[in-house]
């Protein structure tokens, strides 16, 4: 009897350490909600005045690892629409919903993603307004502009909707679509030819909704039948707006928060801007706008009578020689921009050649000019020297 108490309790104290080894791995998959208690301690109140003259608070959390002096790791940015219990003008109502907010300024997911930067910024929608309203939209688009100018070193972010914010999320994302990589919805009623609209562009989209909201439904349809479902991952809740938020909050492999936050500098595109003197040809790049780490080709086509007379990439003159020239077109050379991890500037300034007639004129020109102006110079020195004479006689 004593043997077998001995294994029953070895084999319950085995079970109790896996259970935990299990538990823990759990808990390594998502930041704790509950973890966010000290959530006006950790975000700044700040506020923004708008161009417009409109005045937004906010509050901004810096990751622990964050460092806008580290060139390599550029930070992504997390902008958070609350649902409409959080408006207010005390820039502290809307950090009392409980949600994703709580979880990306958690304890634990500063322990998870230590490793990378990120920045998370939630306005407050102001009493008697919504976050559609264009001077709203428009100040949240400001603000993120002066942090990427100020903090940051990219040209995308993320978007998080909640409830009501979800409508603001999705008008965001539409308005700014060359800033806007991923877009995460729980709940809320988009329109849905705005919300496709997003799609289309390229952002990826988490959407966790009631099973009972049509606007949803349609969204996803609409969606589906447009061939746009790729983007698009949608989960269906039973239940009330609180069983979204719950689904959002359990997500894993990999979890909302992990999904927003690991939304590295590598997803981003890149502009590829090119130019080159009017009416001498064209410049085109293909594509025109790169993936990080992806390459690209500036096809330059020079007009007849026309060269490429210098290269500027980037601000910084390259050698000609770095052009090929087309195996189909003599008139047209490739550069290849190879491992494109920031936007790009092509130059390419063309000069007009004389044609072989012209350069014949100008040599008959040159040989017509040289003869008068020796004509001119002898003579001048027939009368230099004839005056010389004439003043030595009189002397």
């Amino acid at each position: 009897m004593m043997r077998f108490n001995r294994i029953t309790a070895m084999l319950i104290a085995l079970l109790i350490i896996v259970s935990a080894a299990f538990s823990a791995v759990s808990a390594a998959g998502a930041p704790t909600e509950s973890d966010g208690v000290r959530i006006s301690e950790k975000m700044q109140a700040k506020s923004y005045m708008a161009a417009t003259g409109t005045e937004l608070n906010y509050r901004i959390y810096f990751s622990p690892g964050y460092d806008r002096r580290d060139y390599e790791k550029p930070a992504t940015l997390i902008i958070y629409f609350h649902n409409e219990s959080g408006k207010g003008n005390d820039n502290t109502t809307h950090l009392a919903e409980r949600g994703l907010l709580n979880q990306l300024v958690s304890d634990s997911a500063d322990g998870m993603f230590a490793d990378y930067q990120y920045i998370v910024v939630a306005p407050q929608c102001p009493e008697g307004k919504d976050f559609t309203d264009r001077e709203i939209i428009s100040a949240v688009g400001e603000l993120r502009e002066e942090l990427f100018a100020t903090e940051t070193l990219i040209s995308k972010c993320i978007v998080m909707g909640v409830g009501t914010g979800v409508n603001g999320a999705v008008e965001f994302g539409s308005r700014y679509t060359d800033h806007v990589s991923r877009l995460v919805a729980v709940g809320g009623s988009p329109d849905k030819k705005v919300a496709f609209g997003v799609l289309t562009t390229g952002v990826t989209m988490m959407y966790f909704a009631e099973a009972s909201n049509t606007y949803a439904k349609d969204f996803y349809d609409y969606a589906e039948d447009l061939g746009e479902g790729g983007y698009l991952d949608m989960t269906f809740t039973e239940g009330n707006l609180s069983a979204s938020i719950n689904a959002a909050l359990t997500q894993s492999d990999p979890s909302v928060t992990e999904w927003a936050v690991k939304d590295a500098y590598e997803s981003r595109y890149f502009k590829i801007n090119v130019h080159c003197t009017d009416g001498a040809g064209m410049i085109s790049a293909s594509p025109d706008s790169v993936r990080y780490g992806g390459n690209c080709s500036v096809i330059i086509t020079v007009n007849k009578g026309y060269v490429v007379d210098r290269l500027v990439v980037n601000g910084n003159d390259k050698p000609l020689s770095e052009l090929e020239q087309s195996a189909n077109n003599k008139n047209q050379y490739i550069l290849n921009l190879m491992g494109v991890t920031d936007e790009q500037s092509v130059v390419a300034e063309l000069v007009r050649v004389p044609t072989s007639g012209e350069k014949e004129g100008f040599i008959d020109n040159l040989i017509t000019y040289l003869t008068v102006a020796s004509a001119v110079l002898l003579a001048a020195a027939l009368a230099v020297s004839a005056l010389s004479a004439l003043k030595k006689k009189k002397d």
